[in-house]
């Protein structure tokens, strides 16, 4: 199933800029971020594997459009996994009240 870039915090990431910088030169290569990690919510619930918390955040990028990965969030594939789905839509709505 798709899922979100990257998910993970490292224990040798310093910030979450730190972080985001990794996740774009490794899964989204030709493009940068425009800004700093903007916060949105956290969520806590209780996974196949667990207890997980999720930091969500949204960043802007350069050269964005010319992604191919990306897709638009209102036109999500079916296999998305379900729970980044929700999160994508409140990391959405967020930006686009943002702007």
């Amino acid at each position: 199933m798709l899922n979100t870039p990257g998910t993970v915090i490292r224990s040798n990431d310093d910030s979450l800029s730190a972080v985001y910088g990794r996740l774009v030169a490794t899964e989204l290569t030709g493009s940068s971020i425009r800004g700093s990690p903007v916060f949105v919510a956290n969520v806590f619930e209780r996974i196949v594997r667990g207890k997980e918390i999720s930091l969500i955040h949204w960043v802007e990028l350069e050269n964005a459009s010319q992604l191919q990965q990306l897709v638009d969030v209102d036109q999500l594939p079916e296999d998305v996994v379900p729970t980044d789905r929700a999160r994508i839509a409140m990391a959405a709505s967020h930006f686009r009240a943002y702007r």
